[in-house]
């Protein structure tokens, strides 16, 4: 019989594809924030997505390529959880600082961080919570754009819809995907 700490099966692609995806991510932002050269908080818009999108990606690495003590792992999966709330609501920002106005700016940008943080919270603070819930945050704070349709379409026309409505598709898919231990 062997003393060695139990092991958990890792979805070695995961730690591998996000791994290749933090150069990419970097030079992207550094690319999206010398675009809005000349408007500084569009520019600290992009750069707080693109901050967001490093971090998911770095954080889901070194989670998904170790293998960690059951502690750690528990540890590692609540900073991972966190960085996908985080993720969610940097991806929104540069939408809607740059696409939204007056108080629905501010009222958007308000509610978005503080769903956001919450999640981190509550994954932070151990609280038992089940996979579905999670799942289900996950989804009501990245759908809770359909309350600004109305001056998205007015912005950036349907076209530009139809991208958002592409990317949240995806993204519900993603969703389901971790939904169901994919």
């Amino acid at each position: 019989m062997t003393n060695a700490p139990p092991t958990v099966r890792r979805p070695i692609f995961r730690g591998w594809s996000h791994a290749l995806a933090i150069g990419p991510a970097l030079v992207g932002t550094a690319l999206l924030v010398a675009s809005a050269r000349g408007d500084p908080i569009k520019q600290l818009s992009l750069l707080l997505y693109g901050a967001t999108l490093v971090s998911l990606f770095s954080v889901s690495t070194v989670y998904h390529r170790h293998t960690w003590s059951l502690e750690r792992r528990a540890r590692f999966r609540r900073l991972d959880t966190a960085t996908i709330f985080v993720m969610i609501a940097g991806t929104y920002t540069p939408i809607v600082v740059t696409v939204l106005s007056g108080l629905t700016r501010v009222a958007m940008f308000s509610a978005i961080w503080i769903l956001a943080i919450s999640g981190v919270v509550l994954v932070g603070c151990r609280i038992p919570v089940r996979h579905g819930i999670l799942t289900g945050l996950y989804l009501a704070l990245g759908w809770v754009s359909l309350i600004i349709m109305p001056q998205v379409v007015q912005r950036v026309g349907w076209g530009g819809v139809a991208t958002l409505a592409a990317g949240g598709v995806f993204y519900s898919l993603g969703a389901a995907a971790y939904a169901l231990k994919r």
